[in-house]
């Protein structure tokens, strides 16, 4: 039962009862399973292999979107540029906005001024956290700051898309 890897699907049912607590031999501790692939339409696993904690000669490798790979590396890139164009482009046309919204009042320019703070959250928030998740290709900051993120990362990105529906709506 020490095995971590479960092949057939009498297996998979015996160890699914055995890693919630239903162990019958006790001497084997065992954890709970993490499968590496997705379920089809019929709700039966594809690939039926499982990647189990508990194995100390343990040799499967992980799949591929789970390992630091080369479409890490580039995102990581890709990434840390549109970071840096972004930061560079936001925060000149927030600065020239201000000085002008000195001069004249507008719609338009409070709405360009929203719209530059919303992309600079998403450059600031959302482009870290895509670059440190790509890094390390798993989540080290806890339950809390991941929820947090997360809202972030969807309250800046609707926020630019309702900003410019609004601009686009005052113009006509």
């Amino acid at each position: 039962m020490s095995n971590a890897i479960l092949k057939t699907e009498r297996d998979e049912v015996l160890n699914y009862s055995h890693s919630y607590g239903e162990n019958y031999n006790n001497d084997v501790n065992t954890m709970p399973y993490v499968l590496s692939s997705s379920t089809s339409k019929t709700g039966v696993f594809d690939n039926e292999t499982w990647y189990g904690t508990n194995s100390s000669n343990w040799n499967e490798p992980l799949p591929i979107d789970m390992q630091f790979n080369d479409g890490h590396k580039l995102q990581i890139v890709v990434y840390s540029v549109l970071m840096v164009i972004s930061a560079i482009g936001n925060i000149t046309v927030l600065a020239l906005l201000i000085k002008r919204r000195l001069k004249s009042h507008s719609r338009i320019d409070m709405m360009l001024t929203h719209l530059a703070i919303a992309d600079l959250l998403v450059t600031f928030l959302m482009m870290p956290l895509e670059i440190g998740w790509a890094a390390t290709v798993q989540w080290r900051a806890g339950d809390i700051m991941c929820r947090v993120m997360a809202f972030f990362r969807t309250f800046g990105l609707h926020l630019s898309s309702f900003v410019l529906v609004c601009i686009s709506v005052d113009s006509h």
